[in-house]
C-alpha cells in the first residue's frame, strides 16, 4: 500500500533536514521533527509504576528501568531501544511508551535496557549489557512477580540487532528467552540493495533512508576494533544457531531500507527450521514505534508484541 497519509502529509516539515544530526544544527529542525511525530489524536501514556535498577556488565555500569508488576505467573519482556547504536535513551517513545503499553497489555513486566552507546563503547559492551539485563530479570523473577520461564527478549532497529545477538549467545550457553521480538531490525552487517524497494522509497525523506554506506558506517562504528564479533550479526551464523532460537516475531516496516535485512533473516531462520512469524507493517517508515498508539500501525504492532509475549507463541505464516 502507499505510505500512510498521516506521514506523507507531514513530509514537508522535514524539508532541509537531511540527517538526524541536522535536528540539532538546523534552526527550527527539532520543532519540525516534533510536529512530524505528533499524531492526529492526543494519547496519554499509561500510568505504570516504574523504577530504575543499576547493573554492571564486565565493569561497564548501566541501568534498566522496570515497568509494572506481576502476580507471580505473569510474563515479562526485556526491551531494547534503537538509535543506530549511538543514540536513543529510556525517555524516547520507542523505549518508554512501548514499555508502558506492553506492560499494561500483557499484565506483566517490561524491563527497558539503557545500554551504553557508541563511541563511548563498542562491541561487545552493549551486547553483554543486554545479556546481563535478561539474566538479571530471570534471577529476580520472583521479586518481579513474573514466571521464570515467561521472560522474552526484544528490541527495535539497533535494539533488534542487540536482542538477536544476545539471544544467540544465550542459546549457545544453554539459556533461552521465552520469545524473541524483533521490530524493524538490522540483522546483518551488510547486504545488497533491493532495487524494487529502493524505487518505492524514492520520495522518502533522506533522514529515513539507510543506504548501504550509512549502514556500513553505523555497524563499523559499533564493532570498533573488535577482533572477533561472531555474535554481533548473522552474516556467517551457522543454521543450527538460528534453529535454536525461541519463537520469534519479526515486525517489518514496509518502507524501510532495513527491511531487506529483516526479510533475509526471516528466510534464513525459516530455512534452518526456526519458528518465525513475519508481520509486514504496511504504509510505515523505519521507526514507527516512536509514534503513539493513536497511529493505528503502531497500535497494531503493540498488540502483536503483547500477543506473542503473553502467549509465548508465534503464528505460522
Amino acid at each position: 500500500m502507499p505510505i500512510d497519509a498521516a506521514l506523507t502529509s507531514r513530509f514537508p516539515l522535514l524539508e532541509g533536514i537531511d540527517s538526524w544530526d541536522a535536528i540539532d544544527t538546523v534552526p527550527g529542525a527539532r520543532a519540525r521533527m516534533d510536529a512530524f511525530e505528533a499524531d492526529d489524536a492526543p494519547w496519554a501514556a499509561p500510568d505504570v509504576p516504574h523504577h530504575d535498577v543499576p547493573l554492571n556488565a564486565a565493569g561497564h555500569p548501566f541501568r534498566v528501568r522496570v515497568y509494572g508488576t506481576g502476580d507471580g505467573s505473569a510474563p515479562a519482556l526485556v526491551w531494547v531501544h534503537g538509535g543506530g547504536f549511538l543514540a536513543g535513551d529510556l525517555e524516547m517513545r520507542e523505549s518508554d511508551l512501548v514499555a508502558r503499553e506492553v506492560a499494561v497489555r500483557i499484565g506483566g513486566v517490561v524491563v527497558a535496557v539503557d545500554y551504553s552507546l557508541v563511541p563511548a563503547v563498542t562491541y561487545p559492551v552493549p551486547h553483554h549489557q543486554v545479556m546481563t539485563a535478561w539474566r538479571w530479570t530471570r534471577e529476580h523473577a520472583e521479586a518481579l512477580g513474573v514466571h521464570v520461564d515467561r521472560i522474552g527478549l526484544g528490541g527495535a532497529s539497533a535494539g533488534g540487532a542487540l536482542s538477536l545477538a544476545a539471544a544467540r549467545e544465550l542459546a549457545a550457553e544453554g539459556e533461552h528467552p521465552a520469545v524473541l521480538v524483533l521490530a524493524y531490525p538490522v540483522a546483518h552487517r551488510r547486504w545488497g540493495v533491493d532495487a524494487d524497494l529502493d524505487a518505492a522509497m524514492a520520495g522518502v525523506p533522506p533522514m529515513f533512508r539507510y543506504p548501504p554506506a550509512t549502514v556500513e558506517q553505523l555497524n563499523a562504528g559499533y564493532l570498533g576494533e573488535t577482533p572477533s564479533a561472531s555474535f554481533a550479526f548473522v552474516d556467517t551464523a551457522d543454521p543450527a544457531e538460528l534453529a535454536a532460537l525461541p519463537p520469534t516475531l519479526v515486525l517489518v516496516a514496509e518502507y524501510d531500507d532495513l527491511r531487506t535485512s529483516a526479510d533475509l533473516y526471516v528466510r534464513q531462520a525459516r530455512a534452518a527450521g526456526g519458528r518465525v512469524e513475519r508481520v509486514l507493517v504496511k504504509g510505515v517508515l523505519h521507526g514507527h514505534l516512536n509514534r503513539t498508539p493513536a497511529f493505528p500501525p503502531m497500535d497494531r504492532s503493540l498488540a502483536d508484541i503483547a500477543r506473542v509475549v503473553a502467549t509465548g507463541r508465534v503464528a505460522p505464516n
